[in-house]
């Protein structure tokens, strides 16, 4: 005689613990978003009980956000000074453009087969969108578009665990970008190297398209390692 299959009891999916994330992702993201455009600067202290009275929301949504900002770099915690803004520091900067140079190259080698015309297109629109930041100097917002084409440009590479590290250096990249654009402000440049990327692989020219990238992430890594005001500081 069969079984019964044992009934599952309801689940409440719009559970506080999933309202609680979704508060937390709004959170950080509004954190993000003031650190990137120079808001909240390197070394600022950020106090659970003055954040969640600013943003009305009981002290553990703002843990949960910090710690999700503390995971990808932009904040730090310590047991003396509690939650802080992140300070990039000039070995810091050497080393996340160290690994861009070498594993970005490797990605759009894999990937760049891969991408369809969909990818392609929606490559373009991500440009579009840079472009109308960048003119209205929106560096937050053109530091997360052009996160966008970045991470677009590697999305069909076949090494998940590649595409795994560079996501880590996502907030990093950008802080690095926002940071370096201004003391010395390419941003136009860049975006005219991203274009240039991206015509490679329209015309299917996938060595010429990670060419063009090693050149750029070169090109970036120079003006930042001999231009940033952290370089003077390190010489």
């Amino acid at each position: 005689m069969a079984r019964r299959a044992q009934e599952r009891p309801e689940l409440n999916l719009k559970s506080d613990l999933l309202v609680k994330q979704s508060v937390a992702e709004k959170i950080a993201d509004s954190l993000r978003d003031a650190i990137l455009s120079n808001v909240l600067k390197g070394g600022t202290a950020l106090i659970e009980k003055q954040l969640a009275e600013e943003f009305q929301v009981s002290k553990t949504p703002v843990r949960e956000a910090l710690l999700r900002l503390a995971q990808t770099g932009l904040v730090d915690f310590a047991h003396a000074r509690g939650a802080t803004v992140h300070q990039l520091s000039f070995k810091e900067m050497q080393d996340i453009l160290e690994m861009r140079q070498t594993l970005e190259p490797l990605a759009l080698t894999q990937s760049a087969p891969n991408l369809n015309k969909t990818d392609l297109k929606q490559l373009s629109k991500t440009l579009e969108s840079a472009q109308k930041a960048q003119e209205s100097g929106q560096f937050s917002k053109l530091s997360e578009l052009n996160n966008s084409f970045h991470n677009l440009l590697y999305s069909k590479a076949e090494n998940q665990l590649l595409l795994i590290w560079l996501s880590s250096l996502n907030d990093r990249r950008r802080l690095i970008s926002v940071k370096g654009w201004l003391s010395d402000n390419r941003s136009a440049e860049e975006l005219n190297e991203h274009e240039a990327i991206l015509s490679a692989l329209q015309a299917q020219d996938y060595t010429q398209a990670v060419h063009l990238l090693e050149d750029h992430i070169k090109t970036f890594s120079y003006l930042v390692l001999n231009h940033h005001p952290l370089a003077k500081e390190a010489a």
